[in-house]
């Protein structure tokens, strides 16, 4: 990609890659791992793509040797799960349980980039974490220990979590998902747990700000439903004026067109929309399988598969935001009409959660969940 084709935000990433390759180099030489990383990184066909790959797959030796030196010995059998847009996850041993430590990584992406700039670190989720104390016992993920130290003049802090067997709610409820089938009889089941936890976050005085699918997390176990709601790298206290953290990639699907374009409601109020609006796009999801996606240029609803990304249903391209409401609540009305049985008693419900108009929406959490609870009995 030319030079002058970079936003600012663009070139400050490649220079800060650069510098983390620079620093980075001579002690994948020292430790031995130069030969397989660079091996790795040489197997990217796109050139650009290389210097990403050199830093990630450094990162990927590194972090595991830091842990491996620094946490107690209690710890043992440490492996990477997945290297996130902010965070690498790892798994270990402690004692007979297992554990997930979390760790910020070198940001993957401009946008990553930017967010941790602007405080999605681990140890932001270990503040909020410390301040949802019953969180155990309303289906939130919870915070077990954390560590703190240095080494070569960098900083490292490490949030430590119970695991649980489980896969989230994005491959559970995907219509042709290879794990294990999610029975739509438990829907009304999986949202009361689901709801109790937004709840109590709110009583908390927090909004999550990122209930995706892929952090719901379903337990393995369908005969002893239990859900977990993870990664508060996006949640913010209701009374901030003005939160820094904007939304982060995985949450746009989730965000709440309605919110994002009002200037003249209180900040709490559209705040408490986005929670709603996205309780409404993981209950539908749940019902059809599939994810409704507002495109960022022309606002054309879409209806996709989230696993082969295939698009599913799709409207007329129409003029840039011409007839966008129309076009919007056209398609929520064809999407609410295609629910399967299970689903078409909180037809009504969804609707309320999803339309644009403030008027029929719900107006606060308690309100949807009175209501839910009223169709699910």
């Amino acid at each position: 990609m030319p030079e002058q084709t970079l936003s600012a935000l663009e070139q400050s990433w490649i220079y800060a890659l650069e510098q983390a390759k620079e620093q980075a180099y001579p002690e994948a030489a020292e430790k031995g791992w130069l030969g397989d990383i660079l091996c790795e990184t040489e197997k990217c066909p796109d050139l650009s793509h290389r210097l990403p790959r050199f830093v990630e797959s450094f990162e990927k030796r590194k972090l595991l040797d830091v842990l491996q030196q620094h946490l107690p010995s209690s710890y043992t059998d440490l492996s990477l799960l997945t290297l996130g847009g902010t965070k690498a996850i790892f798994h270990a041993s402690y004692g007979g349980e297992q554990r997930i430590l979390k760790i910020d990584r070198f940001p993957k992406n401009p946008h990553a980039y930017e967010n941790m700039q602007k405080g999605y670190t681990v140890r932001h989720e270990h503040d909020i974490l410390q301040q949802l104390p019953e969180g155990q016992h309303h289906h939130l993920t919870w915070l077990l220990d954390s560590f703190s130290f240095r080494e070569h003049e960098k900083e490292y802090f490490v949030l430590v979590e119970p695991s649980f067997v489980s896969q989230p709610l994005l491959f559970v409820a995907a219509h042709n998902s290879p794990y294990e089938q999610f029975s739509l009889s438990l829907f009304p089941f999986l949202f009361s747990q689901i709801f109790d936890a937004v709840c109590y976050i709110y009583h908390e005085g927090f909004y999550h700000r990122d209930l995706s699918p892929s952090n719901i997390l379903i337990s393995d176990d369908r005969k002893n439903l239990d859900v977990r709601i993870v990664d508060f790298a996006n949640t913010v206290h209701y009374t901030a004026e003005q939160s820094p953290l904007p939304f982060t990639t995985g949450s746009r699907t989730i965000t709440d067109p309605f919110s994002v374009r009002q200037t003249n409601f209180p900040l709490d109020y559209l705040r408490e929309q986005g929670e709603l609006y996205s309780l409404g796009k993981n209950m539908l999801y749940t019902l059809l399988g599939k994810t409704w996606s507002e495109t960022s240029t022309l606002g054309i609803p879409l209806l996709y598969d989230p696993l082969s990304l295939s698009v599913f249903m799709t409207t007329p391209r129409l003029p840039r935001y011409r007839n966008m409401d129309e076009d919007y609540t056209g398609t929520l009305g064809i999407l609410l009409s295609n629910l399967p049985p299970e689903g078409r008693p909180f037809t009504s419900i969804i609707h309320r959660c999803l339309i644009l108009d403030q008027k029929e929406r719900y107006s606060s959490l308690l309100e949807l969940v009175e209501d839910f609870q009223r169709c699910s009995s």
